[in-house]
């Protein structure tokens, strides 16, 4: 029997898993006390979850912004133009989960 892990993830750190769904999944935990923001936008051929900790930040997804306060989350689809930037609250605090779309695809198939 496999023994069950607990995962406190510390600031700076990034954790993969690949264990149960045979896919990479990487989470990532950031903080900032300062103004920070993406100078361009990006995107990328896996999807992204974005947790907002605490703190605010605005956040562009293709055409639309959206601020996101304490306890919010955004999915990001692959494939879509996405940044952020800070707001008049400077100080924050977030975690990133980015994992393939083949974890997607599997979901829908099995529907």
């Amino acid at each position: 029997m496999k023994e069950e892990r607990e995962m406190a993830l510390q600031e700076g750190q990034k954790e993969f898993f690949e264990e149960r769904l045979g896919q990479r999944i990487c989470c990532e935990r950031k903080s900032a006390n300062a103004p920070l923001f993406m100078t361009t936008a990006h995107y990328h051929d896996f999807y992204e979850i974005y947790y907002l900790v605490y703190g605010e930040r605005k956040y562009f997804i293709d055409d639309s912004v959206f601020l996101l306060k304490k306890g919010d989350f955004v999915l990001i689809p692959r494939d879509t133009l996405h940044r952020t930037t800070f707001t008049s609250q400077t100080k924050h605090e977030r975690i990133l989960v980015y994992f393939p779309g083949k974890i997607m695809d599997r979901s829908e198939e099995r529907r």
